[in-house]
Parts: structure tokens; sequence; C-alpha cells
């Protein structure tokens, strides 16, 4: 058996590798790892122009390896600082099983969070991407259902996660808290985000439009049709077709009735009260969690309050709210 002689660049060195003839791709990448030091480096190697795996199970001297082959090195890594870091009286350190995986690698600490449950760093990265991807801006702990702080979630993904991709993260939040909230739209001229403050007022005046033309020529528009207002001083914006209610909100009054447990007649869409998203009923009890975190009892509308229900439990009856505007 013949051998040959591999030169490995290296962090800017070089490092002379002899390996066999016969040598198989898996073997090459154990010598690399010797000569490294670490047994467990996730990387890929370059040869003549060309990405070696370390699932290529060939032969060196079948991939025209040779004596005096220059390979390169490359390590993949993954973004973020690379290690979980506690944040005292927040964020500890722990070997427990993670909430979801329930992976117990001794080997690795998992976040153990506020709430004293533990979640492992790719767990909450898959657990925050999913939550995001329904619409969520609230992340809660897929245990107990505790909100967690949005600064520590992005602490526990920044040991995996990029500051780019961190703030992608932070503006997905924004971007669904906005979406969901029926007391936010956007300025049909403008495209700034205006907080409707009184629901019972459609005309609505763009502070920053107003401004950009010096305050003497207002833009004003219509919540309800986001059109600009015709008539003024008017209760009616004069645009025709619109009927003077938000759509979003319009449903409340139309939409079907069901039974919930025990009691029927229950309105099936309802506004939350903290965020003004609206929430349909699709089965189980009468207790519900909107996606800002906001819990309350959907047939009578009374909110959950430090952890206990004023209206009893998941099947008790209780008065049917009326329909919201």
């Amino acid at each position: 058996m013949g051998f040959i002689q591999i030169t490995l660049r290296l962090s800017g060195t070089r490092k002379m590798l002899l390996v066999p003839t016969t040598c198989r791709i898996p073997e090459l990448f154990a010598k690399v790892r010797e000569a490294i030091g670490d047994r467990t480096a996730d990387f890929y190697l370059i040869c003549d122009g060309e990405q070696l795996e370390e699932s290529n199970g060939e032969t060196i001297e079948a991939l025209g390896i040779s004596h005096g082959s220059v390979v390169d090195f490359c390590q993949r890594q993954r973004g973020g600082t690379g290690r979980l870091r506690p944040l005292p009286g927040k964020i500890g350190l722990s070997r427990d099983p993670c909430c979801i995986t329930y992976d117990d690698d001794p080997s690795e600490y998992r976040a153990e969070m506020p709430c004293r449950c533990v979640i492992s760093v790719d767990a909450m990265k898959c657990h925050t991407e999913e939550e995001l991807r329904k619409g969520r801006h609230k992340i809660q702990c897929p245990n107990c259902r505790q909100n967690w702080s949005l600064h520590l979630v992005r602490h526990v993904l920044s040991s995996v996660m990029s500051p780019a991709q961190l703030e992608e993260i932070g503006a997905k939040v924004n971007d669904n808290y906005l979406k969901n909230s029926a007391a936010v739209q956007q300025c049909p001229s403008c495209n700034n985000f205006c907080e409707h403050t009184d629901r019972h007022e459609n005309r609505i005046r763009c502070r920053f439009c107003s401004t950009k033309r010096g305050g003497e020529d207002e833009f004003v528009f219509c919540w309800a049709c986001l059109k600009p207002w015709q008539k003024a001083p008017s209760l009616t914006c004069g645009n025709p077709g619109c009927t003077g209610k938000d759509g979003r909100t319009r449903y409340l009054q139309v939409c079907t009735v069901k039974t919930i447990g025990k009691v029927s007649g229950v309105p099936s869409v309802r506004r939350c009260e903290k965020c003004s998203q609206l929430v349909d009923h699709i089965d189980a009890c009468k207790h519900m969690t909107c996606k800002c975190g906001f819990s309350f009892c959907f047939v009578c509308l009374k909110p959950q309050i430090e952890g206990e229900w004023q209206c009893g439990s998941y099947n008790s009856v209780c008065e049917v709210a009326p329909r919201q505007t």
C-alpha cells in the first residue's frame, strides 16, 4: 500500500498529511479533525476547485487527489455568539430536558426561562419562527403559555442567530402587531401607521402629511374606507359606497352565533379588548387566549385576572355578552 502527502491549508498555515492511496474521504476528514484537534468540527474541504463532503465514500485516488495536492479547510459556522449565556435574574442555564423536544443531552446547557420552563436553543428558534408565521406578536412558553419578553427570546437566540437575523425577528413582531390590531391602519397617502383612539370618529387627520404640507392644507381620510375625506365638516366622508363602518369590525354585527359548551347564542367572532384583533372561535371551550397574549372568556368577555377565571371553569355556564361594536 502506497502513501501520498497532501498539503492542508488551515488558518493561514500549512499542515502536511500523510495518507494511504486507498484512503476514503471520511477517513481523510478524520485525519483533518486529528490535525486541528477538534473531533466535532463541522466543515468541508476544497480540492482542485471541487467541494468535498464527508458523506462521499470514494477513495482519494478515485477523485484525482494525488501526491502534492492542496486541500483547503472550510468550517461551517452558525450565526450568533455560538454559546448560550445566562442572564442574571432572568435566564438561567439548565441541563433539564427541553419542554418541547425533551432533549436531555447532558453535554449541552438549555435556557431556563422566568416561568421555570426549560427550552433548548434550537427549539426556541423553531418555536419563535412558528409563532411569528402564525401571525403572533407575543412569544409564549409552549408549556405553561406565559408570555416571554422579546428581549429574553432574542438573548437566547443570539447564540445561534446573527444581529441581522435578530433584527428580522423584531421587525416581524412589529409587522404582526400592526397587522393584527384593528386600532391601527396605514395612511393612504404616506403609508405611515396611524392609531385610532376614538372608535366613534372616522375623520382622521394624518399629522405627518399635514406637516409636510405646511399645516395649511390638512390631509384627512376616512378610517372606514381609507379614502380622502370629501365633506368638511360632516359626519360622513362623502365617498360613494362607504358605510362608515370599519370592514374588519362590521363583521362583529353580522357573524353567525354558535353553541359553546352548554351556552347557545354566542357570537362566533369577538374583538380582543386589549389589541382589538378579531378572534374567531373554532372549537373547544369558552376560554380564549388572543395572539397578543390576552386571555378572556369568549362567552361573557370577562378577562382572566392573575390566572383566575371570573366566570368559573371551562364548562361553567355564564351570561352571553352582547355583540361588540
